[in-house]
């Protein structure tokens, strides 16, 4: 709102009340800068919150009845379970503390800003956006590929590619007494393969889906912004007079309105997204829960 204000005063040439929204401008900028920071410290406190709890129910499972053993050398189901417990624990918290953050985020702003824009304006311009959002997420989500079976499947190849290698620093001394760096070699070479022709096969499942996502988030989705910013100044309830404090307001009032329709869609895009993003946390917490508590 101050900035549509700086827009109105410029227009007017009203220097005072210029310079006094500029310092209210920096001012509301380093209370932004502090909220965002703060949102980050305690996104990274949830995340070591998230970790700490998973990780202690895992090692006490882990630690109790030998598992760590039989996990090792009698039930081979979990080939690595150091890639389980030290590499997909803190990528599944630190994930889903991102998305807890996210979505309360655009919550919150969903909510505010829908507000603003049924006071000011029209209901009906939010329900554009809505309809907007769910034909774009139906179309997204009927061609989207499974990502989260492609991130277990990658964050598995890469656990049994580690394992080798740690297997081979372990038995170092023995696979060179007996001659065995052919057999190793060969070994981690075909895991490395299927590793790659893995990430081949998501870097072109990523390529095809991309476009489909910019063109319907991005590209379709700036051109009906467009038409929501413009259309309430040709009949709306922001139609300008033609005088000079009413171009000035129309001024003021499109750079607030601008802002408002950019915040609606930015929130309820990340929340169309989560069922992705929850999608891929589900493959990471079977990852690292049920295949840890099924080696019992």
């Amino acid at each position: 709102k101050v900035q549509g204000f700086l827009f109105k005063a410029a227009f007017l040439r009203r220097v005072p009340t210029f310079t006094r929204l500029i310092i209210e401008n920096l001012i509301l900028c380093f209370l932004q800068s502090a909220v965002y920071q703060t949102s980050k410290y305690l996104t990274g406190s949830l995340n070591l919150r998230f970790k700490k709890i998973l990780t202690d129910l895992v090692h006490a499972d882990y630690f109790q009845n030998m598992v760590y053993y039989k996990i090792s050398h009698v039930d081979h189901r979990i080939s690595n379970p150091e890639q389980r417990i030290a590499s997909d624990i803190p990528k599944f918290c630190s994930e889903l503390s991102e998305l807890v953050q996210d979505d309360l985020a655009a919550v919150a702003e969903g909510l505010i800003y829908t507000w603003r824009l049924c006071s000011y304006a029209s209901p009906k311009y939010m329900l554009w956006i809505l309809g907007y959002i769910l034909v774009a997420g139906g179309a997204i989500r009927n061609f989207s590929p499974a990502f989260g079976k492609m991130k277990s499947t990658e964050q598995h190849l890469e656990g049994e590619y580690r394992q080798l290698h740690s297997r081979l620093r372990t038995h170092a001394e023995s696979v060179a007494f007996y001659g065995g760096e052919k057999r190793e070699e060969y070994h981690i070479m075909h895991r490395f393969r299927a590793l790659v022709g893995h990430l081949k096969h998501v870097l072109h499942e990523n390529w095809w889906f991309g476009m489909i996502q910019d063109f319907f988030l991005k590209y379709f989705g700036a051109t009906v912004a467009v038409v929501l910013i413009i259309e309430p100044f040709f009949s709306g309830d922001l139609r300008p007079d033609s005088s000079t404090l009413g171009r000035a307001d129309m001024l003021s009032n499109l750079r607030y309105h601008t802002s408002v329709i950019i915040a609606l869609f930015q929130s309820l895009g990340t929340l169309s997204i989560s069922s992705r993003r929850l999608n891929i946390l589900r493959n990471l917490l079977h990852l690292v829960v049920y295949e840890n508590w099924r080696s019992h």
